[in-house]
């Protein structure tokens, strides 16, 4: 009876909870951010279409091809299994150097620093909503091992907000990534779509 008992409760450990993590990290270059942050008005917090409050935290992750500025990208998708239950949540980091110049080196994460600014998203891709925030202070560390492959370390903290439940949060993370053309960029990683509805926006939170 207790080998039994044993081996049900190894089977409810491995039922009841499983998490999967998909990670995508990229740099793209002569590029810029379509809609900062900053550039968000509190007219649209009182809306609740696509254009409102609801969707700022996926719409300031995406890339237009107009600047002359670095970006580097982290996407997240997690999955949790619960009791024969999926949810899934998206965490989006989006680095933007305006400058021409490769990024390398150490940046301190400053509010009167023009040379990088940092945006974090935590998302719901079923409800597309979340949480977003810039930067408050911090440093990004960025290391080329070669001409296209990056490892970059980020210590941030960030005053989330535009959702309910946002709570500030600090991350010190570490990531290798490689340099994509702007072509080879899809919704998910923050091409621009022409995105009308809340089922289009579904597509920059599908990896």
């Amino acid at each position: 009876m207790q080998i039994k008992n044993i081996i049900l409760a190894i089977c409810l450990m491995n039922v009841v909870s499983c998490k999967k993590v998909d990670i995508d990290v990229f740099a793209v270059n002569k590029t810029s951010l379509l809609s900062p942050l900053q550039q968000h008005g509190a007219d649209e917090l009182i809306q609740s279409g696509p254009n409102g409050s609801r969707t700022i935290s996926t719409r300031i992750h995406r890339i237009t091809n107009t600047g002359d500025g670095w970006i580097i990208g982290v996407r997240k998708y997690m999955r949790s299994h619960f009791i024969q239950t999926e949810q899934g949540f998206v965490e989006k980091i989006t680095l933007y150097f305006p400058n021409r110049v490769k990024p390398n080196g150490v940046y301190n994460i400053e509010g009167n620093n023009s040379n990088i600014s940092v945006a974090y998203s935590r998302i719901s891709p079923s409800f597309v909503k979340g949480c977003a925030a810039e930067a408050a202070f911090g440093n990004v560390n960025i290391e080329w091992i070669s001409d296209k492959i990056f490892v970059v370390n980020i210590k941030a903290a960030f005053d989330m907000k535009y959702g309910l439940f946002c709570d500030p949060i600090v991350i010190n993370e570490t990531y290798s990534g490689s340099i994509m053309a702007f072509d080879e960029l899809t919704p998910w990683l923050g091409r621009i779509q022409n995105l009308g509805t809340f089922d289009e926006l579904h597509d920059e939170l599908s990896r």
